[in-house]
């Protein structure tokens, strides 16, 4: 669901573009949500609890000076994006290598790790279901290598892409 045009496959993975969610999740509860990817150019960013194109997390991990990522999270409601939430720790890391980021969803309750390193966690209970997916920019692009879904709740099935 969304756009996907401007989206790039090839053999080395996917280049994300213009919002777009994986249809077949809208309905998911609880959930643990993995995926590989680069920073490509200044950040990645990806959306959970997503109901539609205007209801959903919005989350980023933004290439910083000095080898650091920093996350930022925001509620966007009615196609209305929040005021950013910047976690308050940065972690090591950089453009152009790969990176496994984990996110649990589970009721209100949010967790987002990198490489096995908690970054964040948050409670917000606007949302009670929605799915994932992915969104970038013409001068904000990451590169995803594989993605995996694992439902706890609801439709009570395992996506996974690669």
């Amino acid at each position: 669901v969304g756009g996907m045009a401007d989206w790039l496959v090839d053999v080395a993975g996917v280049r994300t573009g213009s919002l777009a969610l994986f249809r077949p999740t809208l309905n998911l509860i609880d959930y643990q949500f993995e995926f590989l990817a680069r920073i490509d150019t200044r950040s990645l960013n990806w959306v959970v609890r997503a109901a539609g194109l205007d209801e959903y997390q919005l989350c980023t991990l933004t290439a910083m000076p000095g080898a650091e990522l920093e996350f930022t999270r925001m509620a966007v409601i009615a196609g209305v994006a929040e005021t950013p939430v910047t976690a308050p720790v940065r972690i090591a890391g950089k453009p152009r290598s790969a990176m496994t980021v984990r996110m649990q969803v589970a009721g209100g309750s949010f967790t987002v790790s990198m490489d096995g390193k908690m970054i964040d966690q948050w409670n917000d209970d606007r949302l009670s279901m929605g799915g994932i997916g992915f969104k970038g920019a013409a001068n904000d692009r990451a590169r995803l290598y594989w993605v995996r879904l694992s439902s706890t709740q609801s439709i009570g099935k395992e996506y996974q892409e690669q």
